[in-house]
């Protein structure tokens, strides 16, 4: 009653032959700049996708959402 699902969906390609794990970290934050809440986690890119989109639901609280104003989103990729 309290939470609601939020997807968070990457979107890539990854022509070589090896394998690549993207580090993910996005927050919500409200208008003071004050982060309420995220998700931070790694997600697999396997080789040779011409086109793939990996999502990631996380539960979150439904007053959070409606305070945030701002998303901050970093992603880094490694070779895996």
């Amino acid at each position: 009653e309290f939470t609601t699902d939020v997807e968070i969906q990457l979107e890539y390609s990854n022509d070589s032959t090896s394998d690549w794990e993207a580090e993910l970290r996005v927050e919500w934050v409200d208008g003071d700049g004050r982060t309420i809440d995220g998700y931070r986690g790694s997600e697999d890119l396997d080789n040779e996708t011409r086109h793939e989109m990996q999502t990631v639901r996380v539960s979150t609280l439904k007053y959070g959402i409606d305070r945030a104003r701002k998303l901050k989103i970093e992603i880094s990729a490694n070779p895996d």
